[in-house]
């Protein structure tokens, strides 16, 4: 008995160890952009400087994961902004909508 109980105790304190760095893998996992790359809140930090931001998310488009943000303008104009959540450079491209890129105004 006397050697059981440490051992029962060091296993116990082995496997509350590890419960922390399970749950950051289960993250990670959950969270492949997270820590690197180009965060959605460094992106949102970048579009309030053109206005109000008005929503965020990131999307899969193409297998690449893509920041949409949407700002409200001084002018009043709605501009919907996309970044690769990779690298942090402009996505541009009409993601087959005809659009002229990533500032362009939708058409009505």
């Amino acid at each position: 008995m006397g050697r059981l109980l440490p051992a029962v105790l060091l296993s116990v304190a082995a496997l509350t160890c590890t419960l922390p760095a399970q749950a950051a893998g289960r993250f990670w996992a959950l969270h492949p952009s997270a820590g690197h790359g180009y965060s959605l809140d460094e992106a949102v930090r970048e579009a309030r400087r053109r206005g109000k931001v008005l929503s965020a998310d990131t999307v899969d488009e193409s297998g690449r994961r893509v920041h949409r943000i949407r700002v409200l303008t001084g002018e009043g104009q709605v501009r919907r902004y996309r970044y690769d959540a990779a690298t942090g450079a402009p996505v541009r491209g009409d993601r087959g909508r005809g659009r002229a890129g990533r500032h362009a105004p939708r058409r009505r």
